[in-house]
């Protein structure tokens, strides 16, 4: 338990990093699970381990519970709309990627007590 109270101190698992110098980048932020690759506009995280995507919280996985948290939706009053829908997720890329870097970990780690609860006699 202590290591999901506690996800924010976490060791941060090392990931690739790199930013596409392509110019026709369209503003995006998914989770490619045939490469393990997470998108954020124009930058790029590889090296996430394929497990990661084995620790469930309820139908998803970790990862997808984060981007689907900071992905944008629209907003259906008018009003709202026009004076407070100034939110983009590439604010907070930076927060955003050291957060997906520790529940990588806080994944894997997860998925390791599990195994050893499994093989343990009771």
């Amino acid at each position: 338990m202590d290591i999901h109270v506690n996800y924010e101190t976490v060791e941060e698992y090392p990931v690739t990093i790199s930013v596409s110098t392509n110019e026709n980048i369209k503003s995006e932020f998914k989770f490619d699970k045939k490469s393990n690759s997470i998108i954020i506009d124009d930058t790029i995280i590889t090296g996430i381990p394929p497990e990661t995507l084995h620790y469930k919280l309820c139908i998803r996985s970790a990862l997808e519970w984060i981007i689907d948290q900071y992905k944008i939706r629209p907003i259906d009053d008018k009003t709202l709309a026009e004076h407070f829908n100034d939110y983009h997720y590439s604010a907070y890329k930076k927060e955003i990627i050291t957060l997906i870097k520790k529940i990588i970990t806080v994944s894997l780690k997860t998925l390791e007590i599990i195994r050893q609860m499994d093989t343990e006699p009771p």
